[in-house]
This record gives structure tokens, sequence and C-alpha cells, in this order.
């Protein structure tokens, strides 16, 4: 899996974040080089992550199909486990950060 660093112009969002840990979790290959639109035109594969689309396969770029025009199965497998996630956080990827506790003054 390609994607820009952060540190490069995006955001890091929550999905993001969550994505990128489902990756590791799946052990999936993940590299953050710089990388152009002809580049990306050139993948298997492609999607944008959001909070309000979530896992969004990209199937064409300004009317240019990328790869058969059809999300692919690592897109697949990433939005349903990202679906899984959202649906049971407590049984995936995040674990609960402890609670503070108030020390009585």
């Amino acid at each position: 899996l390609i994607t820009r660093d952060a540190q490069k112009g995006i955001l890091r969002g929550i999905t993001r974040t969550v994505v990128l840990d489902i990756v590791k979790a799946t052990n999936l290959t993940l590299d953050e080089p710089p990388f152009t639109v002809d580049e990306a035109m050139q993948a298997d594969e492609a999607f944008v992550t959001s909070a309000t689309k979530l896992v969004m396969p990209v199937v064409s770029v300004d009317g240019t199909k990328l790869a058969n025009g059809e999300p692919g199965p690592v897109v697949q497998r990433l939005r349903q486990a990202f679906r899984n996630h959202a649906a049971h956080p407590r049984r995936h990827l995040c674990r609960q950060a402890p609670r503070s506790r108030r020390r009585n003054q």
C-alpha cells in the first residue's frame, strides 16, 4: 500500500489513522513516498479516506479508469475491516486508553 506521508500536505485524520492501523494489523506493506498523479494512475487499486466517505474506492481519475475500473479486493477488505472496527471498536484494533482516576483532594 502506498500513501503520501501525512507530513507532506495531507490531513492525518482519524479515518486514515484507523485504516493505517488496519494495514499494519493485516501485515500489508506500507510505504509513504512522494508520487505523481501519473504514477497514481498506474495503481492496481486506489482509495481515499475521509470522515464522511470512510474508505472510498477510486475507480477513475478525470474520466480515465484506474486498472479495470472496479473496486479491487484490497480496498474491499479495508472497507470491511473499517466497518467492523467502527461497529465493534473494543474488539478490533484500538485499545481503550485507561481511564484517568480522580484523586480526592
